[in-house]
């Protein structure tokens, strides 16, 4: 049974995962006061669980023209520092084989009091970053040939927001139909009203497949979901 405080809501987008609470507490309310801690709140987190919001279905035909893509550099080998303790490593022999050495940019340095935090993060990012993914930096949709229903759902779609393309051709590359909003720009003209989304590629075990990560009130202790670092 997961404890929300003030704020926290189950969207699963930026906002803590709520942790695993003693026995003792096992009926305690959640906080009421906060912004976020209606009836319909309280009964989704302590009933129906911290799942994940649906991806936001984009058909492929709303999509103007060109699709690109680009791959993201991959990650093999990581240097994790933590003040005087020292440093953490971690590498992917196999990725640099195949595609060379590629270290995250800039100096990563943890000012953490535990120090497993070091190490973990090294070993979460070659596990997950290793092989490259595949984003489209631009993805442009026209409202102007949207009905009012279709141009609420693209305006509603936030940063963090996950994505999904229907009936992308099957030439795509492999994942690539789920993605997530990285940034957006509105551009409007005489002719025009559009919105264009940098978006990232979903990060997990298979492309196009977030996690599987552990949430609150859904996952096993004796399952083989994974704690995102």
């Amino acid at each position: 049974m997961s404890h929300l405080t003030a704020g926290e809501r189950s969207t699963g987008k930026g906002y803590a995962l709520p942790g695993l609470r003693p026995w003792v507490d096992l009926l305690s309310l959640p906080d009421m006061a906060g912004q976020y801690r209606d009836a319909y709140t309280v009964a989704n987190d302590l009933y129906f669980g911290n799942l994940p919001p649906p991806a936001v279905q984009i058909p492929y035909s709303w999509i103007s023209p060109p699709a690109r893509f680009r791959p993201d550099q991959p990650i093999n080998t990581v240097t994790i520092g933590q003040g005087a303790a020292g440093s953490a490593y971690a590498t992917d022999s196999a990725s640099v084989a195949e595609h060379g050495a590629w270290t995250p940019p800039g100096n990563t340095s943890l000012q953490t009091g535990c120090d497993a935090d070091p190490q973990n993060l090294a070993e979460w990012l070659v596990a997950y970053y290793a092989n490259p993914r595949m984003r489209m930096p631009a993805l442009t949709l026209n409202l102007l040939q949207r009905t009012n229903s279709e141009c609420h759902r693209i305006l509603s779609c936030d940063i963090g927001d996950h994505i999904r393309i229907t009936g992308a051709p099957v030439r795509w590359p492999r994942g690539t139909p789920h993605l997530v909003v990285e940034g957006k720009q509105h551009t409007i003209s005489a002719e025009n009203r559009t919105v264009t989304w940098n978006t990232s590629p979903v990060i997990g075990v298979e492309p196009g497949t977030a996690g599987p990560w552990a949430r609150a009130d859904q996952s096993q202790i004796t399952g083989t979901d994974a704690w995102a670092f």
